[in-house]
């Protein structure tokens, strides 16, 4: 009885013994093979890298490129870097673009102001179900809420349509003020009701700004750099002002030949859905917020959830933020004088590209393509 016994529990004792061994030749086995994939996917990294930096500086050098570039790969940075020279004229060591010279953004100013408001919700401050006859007394959209404005969901016209096409009042740079005025004197009829259809109109993102700053009580650029941006690296963020000089680290925009640099516009004061300026590095930075979750309470919900129109369509904005959901794609570019930006950020692969140019570029979405196609392992097409 005690020999069977002991002969058992030394059968299972070898038993479990060999298992162990077993396993730990196995995990040691994909030890092996997973450094072995991660060497091949570091130097498949490698290849791409230096694809896309060699192709873009080839099209620098022939002046069909001038400008600055990110690229994330599975959150790994695989170029940081510029092309070009801040000079239309110049090209020597002293002009040479760098991560730190600010570009204006145009509409991706949007990101900045949406999370501006994100954070004023966090603290408990405005609701995005509030009416805007809460912040203009006497504005006449009764039925619009600071929600629809950030999604475009308001039925608001475009400012600049009626500024460029229609307007005779403004004879000299027009102002944020001008387009609230607009708005409330004529309050021009809506193009659709409230949370009904989608359009992307900028006179909403003017608007939200101007909470910004009742909210807060300080003016947009100064909230940007002060509460939405602390503890950041973000050194470069700019807004004109009405006769102010422009400082050292902004770019000149000019043409693609390099003959003229872009006149001034009427429209460039208005800000909230444009007018800010920003370099490669901040916009990294301030990107890098996004991905980590750092404005919001709960880390686990998806915060970039779309809303949804009335008649049961998805409304393909969140958060400042353009989407593509059949690719889990965030972007937003913007275009100004010669100026075009682009950020494009694939959530779940950590994955993003940004892209800052002031050559008036004819290629820039070519050339954001291309990069994609290279980082996908696709046939790409070089846009000389």
């Amino acid at each position: 009885m005690y020999k069977t016994i002991f002969f058992l529990v030394s059968l299972i004792i070898f038993f479990l013994l060999a298992t162990s061994c077993q396993n730990k030749k196995i995990k040691k086995e994909e030890k092996t093979l997973n450094q072995q994939i991660d060497s091949v996917k570091n130097k498949w990294s490698e290849v791409k890298k230096y694809t896309i930096d060699m192709i873009l500086s080839e099209i620098a050098r022939r002046y069909r490129w001038n400008g600055c570039l990110l690229v994330q790969e599975n959150g790994k940075i695989l170029l940081n870097r510029c092309y070009g020279t801040t000079d239309r004229y110049k090209r020597d060591l002293d002009n040479i673009l760098n991560t730190q010279k600010a570009f204006h953004i145009g509409s991706v100013a949007q990101i900045f102001t949406a999370s501006s408001i994100d954070l004023l919700v966090k603290q408990n401050k405005i609701n995005t179900e509030d009416s805007l006859t809460k912040y203009f007394k006497n504005i006449k959209y009764k039925k619009l809420k600071i929600k629809h404005l950030l999604n475009h969901t308001s039925g608001l016209p475009d400012y600049q349509n009626y500024f460029l096409n229609s307007s005779s009042d403004i004879n000299t740079y027009a102002t944020n003020r001008n387009v609230i005025d607009w708005l409330i004197g004529s309050a021009p009829k809506l193009h659709f009701e409230p949370e009904s259809d989608f359009q992307y109109s900028p006179s909403n993102y003017v608007l939200l700004a101007r909470i910004v700053e009742l909210v807060s009580q300080k003016i947009w650029i100064d909230f940007l750099k002060e509460d939405l941006c602390k503890g950041l690296k973000i050194n470069q963020l700019y807004l004109p002002f009405l006769s102010e000089k422009k400082p050292i680290f902004c770019v000149d925009a000019f043409y693609l030949d390099r003959k003229k640099n872009f006149d001034d516009h009427f429209l460039q004061y208005i800000y909230g859905a444009e007018g800010l300026w920003a370099s490669l590095n901040d916009l990294h930075e301030f990107e890098n917020f996004y991905e980590n979750d750092i404005f919001f309470d709960n880390e686990k919900e998806d915060n970039f959830v779309p809303s949804v129109l009335n008649n049961g369509k998805i409304v393909p904005f969140v958060k400042g933020w353009h989407i593509k959901q059949d690719e889990k794609l965030l972007f937003q570019t913007g275009k100004w004088l010669g100026f075009q930006t682009g950020i494009w950020w694939w959530r779940e692969q950590k994955t993003k590209i940004i892209l800052l140019t002031n050559d008036n570029s004819t290629i820039f979405l070519d050339t954001k393509t291309m990069i994609e196609n290279i980082l996908k392992g696709k046939r790409y097409k070089i846009p000389f």
